[in-house]
């Protein structure tokens, strides 16, 4: 990272290995993005760059939002495992409102002076996409809310739609005179039960 931040800033890859970068924390990857997406005298490069930067920080905020919460014990040793004690302690320390607030200016940025530079997906292929529809995308909407309340915001759309699938199917398993349901039933079934927005 040190002799791509040093020797090949203007090199065409690097804004595609930025976008790389963007999942997991770690101090060597805050400094490299934010080398790349500064100092790059190519425009492409520092776009690509710039919004690597901005879905990191997006990433790293929300991540240290679930850090302020309580984790058992098995949770603790996984996090210890992948981050080690002092790199824990910072993100811990950190404060995610910010790096949040730092992400959303950044995707401002990029729709502004980087909106028509092409996409790159994570395979390095160009994309049909331009940097302006990921930053659409993906950027946080409206204000920063608390972790807790937009859970359960997320929870009981997810449960109301469970209910509305159940409703849907004893319907049908009704008007069909059925008792026990069948395949057709089941698959219509499962075509209709919602997805934790997680999950893709």
């Amino acid at each position: 990272m040190e002799i791509l931040a040093r020797d090949y800033l203007a090199d065409a890859r690097l804004g595609a290995l930025c976008l790389k970068l963007t999942y997991y924390p770690s101090p060597r990857r805050d400094e490299f993005v934010r080398t790349v997406a500064e100092r790059s005298s190519d425009r492409v490069v520092r776009g690509r760059a710039t919004l690597a930067l901005a879905q990191y920080l997006k990433m790293k905020g929300e991540f240290v939002e679930t850090l302020k919460k309580p984790s058992n014990e098995t949770e603790e040793k996984t996090l210890l495992g992948l981050y080690g004690s002092e790199y824990l302690g910072q993100l811990r320390a950190a404060d995610p409102a910010r790096m949040l607030r730092e992400a959303d200016q950044l995707f401002a940025r990029v729709s502004n002076d980087y909106g028509d530079v092409t996409y790159t997906l994570p395979d390095g292929q160009a994309s049909r996409e331009t940097l302006a529809d990921v930053v659409h995308r993906d950027r946080r909407p409206g204000p920063i809310a608390n972790p807790a309340e937009r859970f359960r915001t997320i929870d009981e759309s997810f449960r109301a739609a469970v209910k509305a699938a159940d409703r849907a199917s004893e319907a049908a398993q009704k008007k069909a005179g059925n008792i026990e349901p069948g395949e057709e039933s089941v698959r219509a079934y499962i075509a209709a039960y919602p997805k934790w927005p997680d999950s893709g």
